[in-house]
């Protein structure tokens, strides 16, 4: 079970790398980081699941990242 949760994450941060790579966009990189960063940080959240430790705090920044691009663009059409 193990090993196959392991390969998962691996072919989801491959994934995430291509996305990262491939794109020029400066919103895809910060998508690709915050994935990468909720991949990473969110897998060894599951050992230690402590609330205020730094695993969840990468966690809810890669989540960030991932959301930022979209709060940005409701802004400009916003007018705020």
């Amino acid at each position: 079970m193990k090993t196959k949760v392991s390969k998962s994450i691996q072919n989801l941060q491959l994934k995430s790398f291509e996305m990262m790579t491939n794109s020029v966009s400066f919103k895809s990189i910060l998508r690709g980081t915050g994935m990468t960063f909720v991949i990473i940080f969110g897998s060894s959240f599951i050992n230690n699941s402590s609330l205020f430790s730094l695993n969840s705090l990468m966690v809810i920044l890669g989540f960030f990242l991932i959301f930022t691009p979209y709060m940005f663009n409701i802004a400009e059409k916003s007018n705020i």
